[in-house]
């Protein structure tokens, strides 16, 4: 690693995870560009006390300098599982509108939550003085899936979240594949005729989900209108 003036010029790591798999993190001195790279992500996020319910994943992480702490880029995990998350748990049995229905309950089936897995989750980065952003996020597994967006992390170390929850994603979202059709009831490719909207926000560590509970009824181009702002 070189710093010049307190920051990285340079910088070229290597190692191995637990379960054997590389990490790689280097910054080309001649771009500016960082780049991080590991076959098991969700070992880095524990080791880097950034998320702890993550099991494997190949991750992609590229970052390029604009300038004044400013940075823009992209993360791209493939083939992971979420663990006991709780979050996940409580938007399947969380109850909305006037019948009181969970998305289990308009399914008539039961979404495992103890451990889901994904085959890929994407989204692009904003790093700016401290605050950490995404857009475009989305998370696809043959169960469930979500598109997300907002605010990670800021200096007083708070998130704020919004996006739509799907499940049975793969065929949920076949809708949103069919031409015309799909751009009607599916809201798009990434969007499935059944979701439900939510936000997360509050401290990192202890952020609060809530839902919106007219947005499990809502075909998917119409969901758009009860989606948190």
């Amino acid at each position: 690693m070189a710093t010049r003036k307190g920051e990285i010029s340079t910088l070229d790591f290597g190692g191995v995870t637990r379960s054997g798999q590389a990490v790689v993190v280097r910054r080309n001195g001649s771009t500016g560009a960082f780049e991080i790279a590991s076959g098991d992500a969700g070992a880095l996020a524990r080791f880097a006390d950034v998320y702890k319910n993550m099991n494997g994943g190949l991750l992609n992480v590229k970052l390029t300098s604009r300038g004044e702490k400013s940075w823009r880029g992209s993360v791209d995990i493939r083939n992971f599982a979420l663990v006991n998350e709780q979050r996940l748990k409580s938007l399947v049995s969380a109850r909305t509108g006037a019948n009181g229905e969970s998305l289990t309950d308009a399914l008539k089936t039961e979404i495992d939550t103890s451990s889901q897995k994904f085959r890929r989750g994407f989204a692009r980065l904003l790093m700016d003085g401290g605050v950490i952003s995404v857009q475009n996020g989305i998370v696809r597994g043959d169960q469930v899936g979500a598109t997300f967006q907002g605010v990670v992390r800021d200096p007083r170390g708070r998130i704020d979240i919004t996006g739509t929850f799907m499940p049975v994603y793969g065929i949920n979202s076949l809708f949103g594949q069919l031409p015309i059709i799909g751009n009607i009831l599916g809201n798009g490719r990434d969007r499935g005729l059944l979701g439900i909207t939510f936000k997360l926000e509050g401290p990192f560590d202890a952020a609060q989900l809530s839902v919106n509970p007219l947005s499990l009824i809502a075909p998917g181009v119409f969901r758009n209108i009860f989606e948190f702002e």
